[in-house]
């Protein structure tokens, strides 16, 4: 049984003190635009977008345009005007960082190991940075991109959430196709990595120097350890052939939300590719997207839940039936914050009776969503990693 195994990077593959290593990072960048602005200023506008991506629980927006969108007019300044110097930085300046970051023991044998054994590998790293700052650390990691066959890792360009909300691992898991293959996370940081992938049902390890008992917080199968930890850890799970199920009200909720981002993302790198969409991939996918939007517009007016916008009933337009989606689904996702997570007896106007009743609906939406997923995914894969 083969698994698609999520891995995070720092502190995980790369040795690296997040916080020290955010600290000097700010600083180098604050400094290198200091002609723009006062250092400290830009550290305020730096903390304060990162901020605005670590709590964005809707799919509108990539995490790159929500930096953007509070950054550059905060400096009086274009991204397209800054983009060269931006570019510049990141090849001359942010390679000093590494003197900070040490190989990890045992992360490219781990590695190693999942690729002989034909697993599916995630860098499922903290997605606040563009693409140069993570492809670096991989290679700091002695994991160079061009070496390994990584089917996916995080960044801020086609990512729409971050750590730890559950919507980043759904996101993931939309984005890769949904295949039928169990999935495991592994990771340092118990409110990062183990809790939030726990709570979707995602079997976790978490890599941490001391053996601590989990079993009473978590699922059964998750552990914690050294990294060497990780292999006999990912034999266990594979001879379990444990498949997630992803249908508790956050599973379903994460879902819900993280569906129109991927097919977002896996739109913006179909465009990038060539040859074009073909008129019969196009219908086709516009046909997936119309019952999407259906059964979504059907929830939202049954239960009198305000959108966002009027959808425009278009069968044959793809960019407007994808954006009637994400409005759609942003409506949907605030009231089920309010009616199922948390648990809040004082919110439920309805009998139990009725409230199973549309949260198995729910379900069946979010179960919908991995099967359309999966053949849009036919369509819109991409053929590089960016």
């Amino acid at each position: 049984m083969k698994l698609t195994v999520l891995i995070d990077l720092d502190g995980t593959l790369l040795v690296n003190d997040i916080n020290v290593f955010i600290r000097q990072y700010f600083y180098l960048l604050s400094h290198y635009l200091a002609d723009l602005a006062p250092p400290n200023q830009i550290i305020q506008l730096i903390l304060a977008a990162s901020q605005a991506m670590v709590t964005k629980r809707t799919p509108q927006l990539t995490l790159e345009e929500t930096f953007d969108h509070l950054f550059y007019p905060a400096i009086q300044q274009s991204k397209e005007a800054l983009q060269q110097r931006i570019d510049h930085f990141y090849t001359t300046v942010f390679p000093n960082l590494k003197n900070i970051t040490q190989v990890q023991p045992g992360a490219v044998e781990l590695i190693e190991y999942l690729v002989d054994q034909g697993h599916q590998i995630i860098i499922a790293t903290n997605p606040l940075v563009p693409y140069q700052a993570t492809y670096q650390r991989l290679s700091w990691a002695g994991l160079p991109v061009e070496k390994y066959p990584f089917a996916l890792i995080t960044t801020y360009e086609y990512s729409h959430f971050a750590k730890p909300n559950p919507e980043y691992f759904m996101e993931i898991l939309a984005q890769i196709g949904w295949h039928h293959t169990p999935v495991v996370m592994i990771g340092n940081s118990l409110n990062d990595d183990i809790l939030p992938a726990d709570a979707i049902g995602i079997p976790t390890y978490w890599v941490n120097e001391t053996q601590i008992d989990l079993q009473e917080v978590l699922s059964p199968y998750a552990s914690a350890g050294k990294i060497a930890g990780t292999i006999p850890w990912v034999d266990t799970i594979c001879k379990a052939n444990i498949q997630p199920q992803f249908d508790n009200a956050i599973a379903t909720r994460a879902m819900l939300a993280a569906t129109p981002a991927a097919i977002d993302t896996l739109m913006r790198k179909r465009n990038r590719q060539t040859p074009p969409l073909s008129e019969t991939e196009h219908a086709q996918i516009c046909s997936l997207l119309t019952q999407l939007v259906s059964s979504t517009e059907a929830f939202l007016l049954q239960k009198s839940i305000p959108i966002t916008e009027i959808p425009s009933h278009t069968q044959t337009n793809l960019d407007q039936l994808l954006s009637d989606f994400i409005k759609m689904r942003a409506s949907l996702v605030p009231w089920l914050d309010k009616t199922y997570i948390p648990d809040r007896p004082e919110s439920m106007t309805a009998s139990p009776q009725t409230m199973q009743s549309e949260f198995d609906y729910l379900v069946k939406i979010a179960q919908m969503d991995m099967q359309h997923i999966h053949k849009l995914h036919a369509f819109l894969s991409p053929n590089h990693k960016l």
